[in-house]
């Protein structure tokens, strides 16, 4: 089985964050997950949803 990264990039950063996330998954040898978070709703909620979705995909392991 293949280790796997969630990646939470900072606000308004996916683009900008990507280099580093494509990085750190390489050097880690892990498959990268990256949501793509909204950079205009920006509340708690906003981004902890599509995160908990993430996070209940990757499962336990």
């Amino acid at each position: 089985m293949v280790g796997r990264l969630l990646f939470v990039h900072g606000a308004g950063g996916f683009v900008d964050d990507a280099e580093l996330a494509h990085g750190l998954a390489g050097a880690l040898r892990l498959e990268l997950r990256m949501p793509e978070l909204s950079d205009t709703a920006m509340g708690f909620e906003d981004w902890a949803e599509p995160v908990r979705q993430h996070l209940d995909r990757l499962g336990p392991d």
